[in-house]
């Protein structure tokens, strides 16, 4: 389960934009309900593809951590909803440490190399069984519970995700791959 889930509702058609969809798509292709609903469909699942894909290689540079890394980040990423608005939804997990490169700070702790993040109370050790390194951090002052001290990305992400969502070049992306799967499931071309 993600660390956080968030959803943003978000609705691409303006009262003038939908009355447009309407007079240069419904009325030339004439489509069924059902086939509205499958269209539709389509065009929440593609347009999640292209988001998330467009979040892995903008979100690297903005956070400044390979993108690798923030691709897995995304548990979920998906549109649903009406015809006249939808939500996406987004679970996001922190970052581990280990996967940005970490390196024991001078002054004590753990930084990172991608990033430039710092734990001041994280350390590493070298797993026994495993030989692979690891970065930890004490629950309190006991030896254990030991906690996996992580990145916050959520923020910064869902503040891109609203400005995404809001901008022109969205609307245009949802209306263009709308209007393509009507006319598919229309007219087979």
């Amino acid at each position: 389960m993600p660390q956080y889930a968030d959803e943003m509702e978000f609705n691409p058609f303006t009262e003038q934009a939908w009355d447009d969809f309407q007079q240069r798509v419904m009325e030339q292709f004439l489509p069924s309900e059902e086939m509205m609903r499958n269209a539709l469909g389509a065009t929440n699942a593609r347009i999640s593809q292209m988001m998330r894909a467009k979040a892995a290689r903008e979100l690297s540079a903005i956070l400044k951590m390979p993108r690798k890394v923030i691709s897995h980040r995304f548990k979920a990423f998906r549109t649903w909803g009406k015809i006249r608005g939808g939500k996406l939804w987004l679970g996001l997990d922190g970052v581990p440490f280990i996967k940005l490169s970490p390196y024991a700070a001078g002054d004590g702790g753990v930084k990172t190399r991608f990033g430039d993040y710092q734990d001041p109370h994280a350390f590493m050790v070298v797993v026994p069984k495993t030989g692979k390194l690891a970065v930890f951090r004490r629950a309190g002052k006991k030896r254990k519970p030991l906690l996996v001290p992580r990145v916050d990305i959520h923020d910064p992400c869902f503040l891109w995700l609203r400005q995404q969502v809001d901008s022109p070049w969205f609307t245009q992306k949802f209306f263009e791959r709308l209007e393509r799967e009507i006319r598919w499931r229309t007219t087979g071309t």
